[in-house]
């Protein structure tokens, strides 16, 4: 019996001792497991073969999710740079269209001039618009820089967001014509602060694409709230909606559903909104279209 007893506790010893290297070894796999990594960490081998076993799955998971992430990468900045590429070549394609007509019209003018070079009358009438249209593409070429160069804002107080909006709406009352445009602010609004002369600017694009694409008697509605530390300025019309072919370009240079557009209008307030730290969005709702500056109300947010 002594002897049984014996063998027992050794028995229940060893047992012990295993398992508690087994304990060892598998806090320090769990150790390394918990590093907080974005890779699986490379761990280890303890030196005991069934747990060596689930070290080396682990190692070779980690190396195939290592792998995968690395193309996935890739194919994201192949993607990323696909997609910059495409964006240059609508940009290159909408400048080529827009400085076309005027270079045409400069062209015809001046050889008409060369061509009654004793007609001095008709040499200053040429010469007058080759002018206007170097002015032309000059405000072009302004506009375009200003869509895609980030400026510099400067906030300032605004403690009465509806006399903002409504002295904006203003502006547009003889364009306007038989549309109603009109301001909903709350009553009770808070401080805030932003470049009024930037998002002024991109609010009377936003008024101006909406009188354009809407109809008469239509209304127009411009609305300031705050939502979740944010000021959501918008212009909401009852028109026709954008077409579909340019939804997914809509912010960017060029993008324009109207003949006599430049489709900077829109780049223009998608700049402003990214240079207070915001955003630009769209909502295309059933019975007309919806525009919306979210910036941040203050310089910190």
């Amino acid at each position: 019996m002594a002897f049984l007893l014996i063998v027992l506790l050794g028995s229940a010893a060893l047992l012990a001792r295993v398992l508690w290297r087994w304990s060892q070894r598998l806090r320090t796999v769990e150790s390394a497991l918990a590093t907080g990594a974005e890779d699986l960490p490379v761990l280890q081998l303890t030196g005991q073969r069934d747990l060596d076993r689930i070290v080396k799955a682990i190692n070779g998971a980690g190396a195939k999710a290592l792998e995968s992430r690395r193309r996935t990468e890739s194919l994201q900045q192949r993607i990323a740079e696909s997609e910059r590429l495409a964006a240059l070549g609508r940009v290159a394609a909408g400048v080529a269209h827009e400085i076309r007509n005027p270079i045409a019209a400069m062209r015809l003018k001046a050889e008409n001039a060369l061509a009654n070079g004793t007609d001095r009358t008709r040499s200053v009438d040429a010469l007058q618009v080759v002018v206007e249209q170097v002015g032309r593409m000059d405000e072009l070429l302004k506009n375009l820089l200003r869509s895609v160069q980030r400026s510099e804002i400067k906030r300032q107080p605004v403690t009465d967001v509806r006399e903002f909006l409504a002295a904006h709406a203003s502006l547009f009352c003889e364009q306007a014509g038989r549309r109603r445009i009109s301001v909903d602010v709350p009553d009770s609004f808070a401080a805030v602060e932003f470049d009024t002369a930037a998002v002024g600017g991109a609010l009377d694009n936003l008024i101006l694409n909406a009188i354009q694409n809407s109809r008469d008697g239509t209304p127009i509605m411009l609305r300031a709230s705050i939502e979740a530390g944010r000021l959501r300025l918008s212009v909401s019309d009852a028109g026709d909606g954008v077409p579909e072919a340019i939804r997914a370009h809509l912010f960017e240079p060029f993008a324009t559903g109207r003949p006599d557009g430049t489709g900077l209008g829109l780049a223009i307030v998608r700049e402003v909104a990214e240079a207070h730290g915001g955003s630009a969005h769209v909502q295309h709702r059933n019975d007309g279209t919806t525009f919306t500056l979210n910036i941040p109300i203050g310089p910190h947010q």
